[in-house]
């Protein structure tokens, strides 16, 4: 028969889980976690149900620390390119300088992040929709500009006409 089937912690043991004991009188004992040893087969004490839990987690964030995550600078950059390039949205030339690279680390970033399972794609998608935005509104406002130009040199030229016809109107007089 298997170890495993005549022991009924021994499975527990294998896999690594804490095996509960209670220590003191059967009634009024104080419970208490231990780990087998890895060498000896032996328990080491863990403690109360508190002091277990706050093992298991040091150890869970001691265990991700070693892990080497990678980055997504991309991501990062063509964000912060895309926020710089909406605050200067209304600096139309100078709004271009930012707003092309945006989406060009945006859309790399996003790559990265889908197809290399790298973090922060979501910045990717929020740097290419801000971008987008800005490049709508910087384009609006350069519209703006330009019929707001047309307009006041049609205006402009109104006046120059208006004068040059009452300039010749006295002076024929």
């Amino acid at each position: 028969m298997n170890n495993k089937q005549s022991d009924p912690n021994q499975g527990d043991r294998d896999q690594g889980f804490l095996d509960k004991q209670t220590s003191g009188s059967s009634s009024g004992g104080v419970e208490n976690w231990a780990a087998p040893q890895q060498s000896s087969g032996q328990y080491r004490d863990w403690g109360s149900d508190s002091e277990r839990r706050n093992t298991q987690m040091a150890g869970a964030s001691n265990a991700n620390m070693g892990a080497v995550q990678r980055k997504n600078g991309m991501a990062i950059t063509g964000f912060v390119l895309s926020i710089i390039s909406l605050i200067l949205c209304w600096l139309v030339f100078i709004d271009l300088i930012f707003i092309i690279p945006a989406i060009v680390f945006s859309a790399i970033g996003l790559r990265k992040a889908n197809q290399e399972n790298r973090p922060h794609g979501g910045l990717a998608i929020a740097g290419l929709v801000i971008s987008g935005i800005a490049l709508i509104i910087m384009i609006v406002i350069m519209f703006v500009v330009v019929s707001v130009v047309e307009d006041v040199r049609d205006i402009v030229e109104i006046i120059e006409e208006s004068e040059n016809s009452l300039i010749s109107t006295y002076s024929s007089a």
